[in-house]
């Protein structure tokens, strides 16, 4: 599975079940976390690593690049508001503490495009954690 750029508009479709949500501890940091899903529309097994250095801030995607709204992300439960006692992590968030990412990746095989939301970091000290709001197939609009 390789990230890949979204230029387009996007429309969240199908969330695609993942083996895990959420993982802690030391190593995270060291190794990455290994996510493997199944890709709904060839059957084919997929895998990326989520690691300190992947994703950008979900806030981007309708703030700057304006490809989906935020009321879109909220309707579909990839993301809460932020209470404003954590708004200086950014307008949305999944889990206390941490910024909310995404990474755009593409299916190895029939190339269909998908979204990962998650969150990655030390929530509290000596807690490290990656927390996926999940993965979602997209559409890009006017493509």
């Amino acid at each position: 599975m390789k990230n890949i750029e979204i230029h387009n508009p996007i429309v969240l479709k199908d969330k695609v079940l993942l083996s895990i949500n959420i993982v802690e501890g030391k190593k995270i940091y060291e190794n990455g976390v290994e996510i493997n899903f199944e890709c709904p529309n060839c059957k084919s097994n997929n895998s990326f690593i989520i690691n300190n250095d992947s994703g950008e801030l979900l806030d981007n995607l309708f703030l700057k690049k304006k490809l989906i709204t935020k009321d879109e992300i909220i309707k579909k439960h990839v993301a809460k508001e932020s209470p404003k006692i954590y708004r200086y992590l950014g307008e949305l968030m999944i889990f206390q503490n941490l910024s909310v990412l995404y990474s755009f990746l593409k299916c190895n095989n029939c190339e269909d495009n998908f979204i990962v939301v998650f969150s990655f970091g030390e929530s509290q000290p000596s807690r490290d954690v990656c927390y996926i709001s999940g993965l979602w197939k997209i559409e890009e609009i006017g493509r």
